[in-house]
């Protein structure tokens, strides 16, 4: 898989690489050893489910330490919304539906850093010339940021802010390949869940949550106005890798995938 990530996040990955190398590895229920690069080489493709409205694919899996996640995202505008609005992983132990504990990563963009693409950029980053622009040059951009995730309501664990890659602790992973496909691993110790014999032969409840792009307050005021904005204007906003302008307040419903939330849920059984 071809690594396009910034160089901080890389030497961040060879330090982790390096400090974990001494680990012995254990095989997980499929027999497989999983290797935390983005790469799902390893994983077994017939284990993926695909999420319908996103199109996403996932993957769970486990040995007696780890919870392993696999996400596969081929379409370019989920990956925009993404890495712009964050997303939410959810573990329940009890098998629920509930947002109580998980990680985020991708971290929302706050207010000053960055916000969903507006107008319609060329392949140079250049506004109005209609093209959509280089996806590799915009993720190179926005994955320099991507080196951080946060941890919430783990048993006898703070609420955190940390690294991505941290020896004995939650991991992420993230690369894409030559067909622009963006690929997430997660590895969840299980002794945050709780130990082998409570969780033997229970479901875990997994979920993702996307959120839904907030559209801008000057466009706001501008469609409650009756006003339109032009290209690039305070009226024109879109989602850069395909270049789609800012839908009036009616087309921005609920219905709108760019701007609702959006969930993918599924369980998974631990066994020992």
């Amino acid at each position: 898989m071809r690594k396009i990530l910034p160089k901080v996040l890389l030497l961040l990955c060879v330090f982790v690489t390096k400090s974990m190398a001494s680990a012995k590895p254990t095989g997980d229920t499929a027999k497989i050893i999983h290797t935390l690069d983005g790469n799902i080489n390893e994983w077994n493709i017939d284990r993926f489910e695909t999420d319908k409205e996103t199109q996403v694919r996932y993957a769970v899996d486990h040995d007696a330490d780890n919870l392993y996640l696999a996400i596969k995202v081929p379409d370019q505008q989920v990956q925009m919304k993404m890495m712009m609005m964050g997303m939410k992983l959810y573990v329940d132990k009890k098998g629920k539906r509930k947002e109580g504990t998980g990680v985020e990563f991708p971290i929302k963009k706050e207010s000053g850093q960055g916000g969903m693409p507006r107008g319609r950029r060329g392949g140079d980053g250049s506004e109005g010339s209609g093209e959509a622009p280089d996806p590799k040059a915009m993720r190179e951009r926005m994955g320099a940021s991507m080196i951080f995730l946060k941890t919430f309501g783990f048993d006898n664990q703070e609420d955190k802010l940390q690294i991505i890659a941290q020896p004995n602790g939650i991991n992420i992973a993230f690369d894409w390949d030559a067909q622009n496909v963006l690929y997430i691993e997660y590895m969840i110790p299980l002794g945050l869940l709780g130990n082998t014999a409570e969780l033997n032969g229970k479901p875990v409840g997994i979920g993702w949550k996307i959120n839904g792009a907030t559209m801008p307050s000057s466009t706001a005021s501008a469609t409650e106005t009756g006003g339109r904005g032009g290209r690039g204007g305070g009226g024109g906003g879109g989602l850069g890798a395909r270049g789609i302008q800012t839908p009036s307040a009616s087309a921005a419903g609920d219905n709108d995938a760019l701007f609702k939330d959006q969930y993918i849920w599924t369980k998974y059984n631990l066994t020992f």
